[in-house]
């Protein structure tokens, strides 16, 4: 069953001081585009990934500066983001359960690679003159089609990495990710019932990414969409065959972020 909604990211640079193993560190956390600098990402992902951070010990992965590499390789220059859309929508993703590593798809339609990424698909096709900012809270990996146009429109925020199948240069917008190093990042809840840190993390992000894409805070949408497979564009809306749990446009985004 498909649904249809009207809907539409997220960092401001900050100076961070950090005391690591005796050494000064001083960075600018952007959102990351491919302005940033390769060495001060790789550095910033060695010293502040949040599991070492939170004093937990993790296997390896994937090579997190390659896989910062590869993504930064398809992130387009503010220049072809800044002015390109009229609006910026937001859609959150989240899941119930996560189900056990296949290589096929489960009863849902769902299917989780063996280093735990979620596959999803992203249909822009019809994505046309507004912005997407996709936020998850697991890891997923996206097979993107239809993103024909020559600016970049699409972002990704959330705690977990995520992947792109068949990426291209100039296809991202940008993203903010805290497994990559990004603090304060947003999460895929509902900002009106969250707590007060999430949504001031969720509108301190709604804030970045507006100035990212040169868009007011009132042409703005947001989604929250649960246990889908699939996001698309349609004559300005979105479409999912998940379930849509939230959908709050400009106006009330902007009450809710306005002191």
């Amino acid at each position: 069953m498909m649904w249809s909604t009207k809907i539409g990211v997220l960092a401001v640079p900050v100076l961070l001081i950090l005391h690591f193993n005796g050494q000064l560190v001083m960075m600018t956390l952007p959102i990351f585009g491919s302005g940033s600098d390769n060495g001060f990402r790789a550095t910033f992902d060695q010293l502040m990934s949040p599991s070492q951070a939170a004093g937990i010990v993790t296997g390896q992965g994937l090579d997190r500066t390659a896989q910062i590499a590869r993504l930064r390789s398809m992130t387009a220059r503010p220049e072809k983001t800044t002015g390109a859309a009229t609006r910026v929508n937001f859609i959150a993703v989240a899941f119930d359960e996560k189900p056990e590593p296949s290589s096929s798809k489960t009863a849902s339609g769902h299917t989780v690679d063996r280093d735990g990424y979620r596959r999803m698909n992203l249909d822009l096709g019809r994505l046309s003159g507004e912005a997407l900012v996709v936020i998850a809270d697991e890891p997923i990996r996206w097979t993107v089609n239809g993103a024909n146009s020559s600016w970049a429109l699409i972002g990704f925020e959330g705690l977990a990495p995520f992947d792109i199948v068949n990426g291209r240069a100039d296809l991202l917008a940008g993203y903010r990710i805290a497994a990559f190093g990004a603090r304060a990042t947003a999460s895929a809840a509902d900002p009106f019932r969250a707590d007060q840190r999430r949504r001031q993390n969720m509108c301190a992000s709604i804030r970045a990414w507006t100035e990212h894409f040169g868009v007011a805070m009132a042409q703005t949408a947001f989604a929250l969409v649960t246990n889908p497979t699939t996001i698309g564009s349609n004559d300005g809306g979105i479409t999912s065959d998940g379930q849509a749990r939230v959908s709050w446009t400009g106006p009330a985004i902007q009450s809710l972020c306005t002191p």
